[in-house]
C-alpha cells in the first residue's frame, strides 16, 4: 500500500503526536511504501524513517506524483488544514484519514486573516467535512466535542490508546532496578507524575496537594515545559520531598511509571482565550494515565475531559475536590490492592499500538 504520512511533529521530540508518529512509521514502513512529509523551519520537507531531512518540497507540486495512484493520506495533526481541500482535489483516488485529540480543532489556528474565533472553527469544520474520509477521535468525549462543533458524525471513528506493550513489560521487569536508581527501597512509597509543565496540567495543584502527605513519601515529577521552573521554585518554598527528572524518553518514563505505587495527575478543563473568542483545552484521553494502568500502577486524577472513560474504581480514583481532598485520595488509593492481572492484560490488548494499527488497516482495506 502507498501511504503518505503528514506529521509536523516527529521524534526525537516527545509528546502525544510525536509518539504516535514514531510507532506509525515503525509499523507501516515494514510492508508498505511510506512517504513521510514534515515541516521544518517553515519549509515542507521529505524525511526518512530516521527523521532526517531528505529534501525540501513544494507540497502540492510533490503530491502531483501521486495524482493517479490509489493511496492513503494520513494526517497526524491538522497542521496542513489550509491545504486539505487542494490535496483532496488533487489526489482523487486517495483515502484521507486524520487523527485528533480534539483540542487543536477547538483552538482552530489559521494563518488566514479571520478575526472571529467561531468563524475560524467553522473553517476547520467545513474543511474536515469535505476533505476527510475518516476522522479518528481518541475518546467518546472527543467525538462529542467534534459533533457539537458541526463535524459529521458518520466520518468519526473512536480509537483510544497508543501504548508499547513490549516496553511496558520491560519496565515491569525492571521495577527493582528502577526503584534502586531512584534511591527508593521496596518498602518506600513512590508517587509520580509524568506530564508537560503547562497550565492545564496544573502541577501547582499537585504540589499544593503534596503538602498534606507524609514527608517520607518519595515524589518524582517527569517532564518539561514553560512552568517547570515555577514548579521547582514552588517545591523548594514548600520544602517538599520532590525530585524533578526533566524530559525523559518514553521508555525511561515507562520505567518510572511501572515502579511507582501511585500515578497522580491534576489536569483541568482550562478556558483559553484566543483572538476573537476562547475554547476549552482539556484531556481528550491521557496517554500517561493509560500507560500507568497498563503497567499495573493505580491512578489518582482530577476528573475532567475524557478521563472518566478510562479511569474508574477498578484502576484508580477520580477526584472532584480541592488539594486536601486530592491528598486524601492518594492515601486511600495507596491502601488498595494492585490492579488485577487480568484487567492489566485487558488494557494492554485494547490500547496497544498493534491493535490501533489493525483498526487503521481495516479502514482502508
Amino acid at each position: 500500500m502507498e501511504i503518505i504520512l503528514l506529521a509536523d511533529k516527529l521524534p526525537p521530540e516527545i509528546g502525544g503526536m510525536e509518539t504516535h508518529a514514531k510507532y506509525f512509521v515503525e509499523h507501516f514502513s515494514k510492508d508498505n511504501e511510506l512517504t513521510i512529509i514534515s515541516n521544518r523551519n517553515g519549509k515542507d520537507v521529505i524525511v526518512n524513517t530516521k527523521y532526517q531531512t531528505i529534501k525540501e518540497i513544494i507540497l502540492l507540486d510533490f503530491l502531483n506524483l501521486f495524482e493517479n495512484k490509489k493511496c492513503i493520506v494520513f494526517y497526524n495533526s491538522g497542521y496542513w488544514i489550509e491545504k486539505f481541500t487542494a490535496i483532496r482535489i488533487l489526489l482523487k483516488n486517495a483515502v484521507f484519514l486524520y487523527r485528533t485529540g480534539g483540542n487543536e480543532i477547538n483552538k482552530a489556528s489559521l494563518s488566514l486573516d479571520i478575526d472571529n474565533h467561531s468563524e475560524r472553527q467553522d473553517y476547520w469544520v467545513k474543511t474536515i467535512n469535505r476533505s476527510i474520509d475518516i476522522l479518528i477521535a481518541n475518546s467518546q468525549f472527543t467525538k462529542q466535542r467534534l459533533i457539537d462543533l458541526g463535524i459529521q458524525n458518520q466520518i468519526i471513528q473512536i480509537i483510544s490508546g497508543g501504548i508499547d506493550t513490549v516496553n511496558i513489560q520491560k519496565a515491569i521487569d525492571k521495577i527493582s532496578e528502577t526503584r534502586n536508581l531512584l534511591n527508593c527501597n521496596e518498602s518506600d512509597t513512590l508517587i509520580i507524575c509524568c506530564c508537560r509543565f503547562v497550565p492545564y496540567k496544573r502541577t501547582d495543584f499537585l504540589l499544593r496537594a503534596f503538602k498534606y502527605l507524609p514527608r517520607q513519601y518519595k515524589i518524582v515529577l517527569v517532564g518539561d515545559g514553560e512552568l517547570l521552573e515555577n514548579a521547582r521554585t514552588m517545591a523548594n518554598e514548600q520544602n517538599l520531598n520532590v525530585q524533578f527528572l526533566g524530559r525523559l524518553t518514553n521508555e525511561e518514563t515507562l520505567n518510572i511509571i511501572a515502579a511507582a505505587n501511585v500515578y497522580c495527575q491534576a489536569s483541568t478543563d482550562l478556558i483559553v482565550n484566543v483572538k476573537g473568542g476562547n475554547y476549552v483545552h482539556t484531556e481528550g484521553m491521557g496517554r500517561s494515565l493509560i500507560e500507568s494502568i497498563c503497567c499495573g500502577t493505580r491512578v489518582v486524577v482530577t476528573n475532567c475531559g475524557a478521563i472518566s472513560e478510562f479511569i474508574n474504581s477498578e484502576n484508580g480514583t477520580l477526584v472532584e475536590g480541592n488539594e486536601k481532598e486530592f491528598a486524601k485520595q492518594i492515601e486511600y488509593t495507596l491502601s488498595l490492592p494492585k490492579i488485577q492481572e487480568s484487567h492489566k492484560q485487558s488494557y494492554c490488548n485494547e490500547y496497544s499500538f498493534e491493535n490501533i494499527f489493525i483498526q487503521y488497516e481495516n479502514f482502508w482495506n
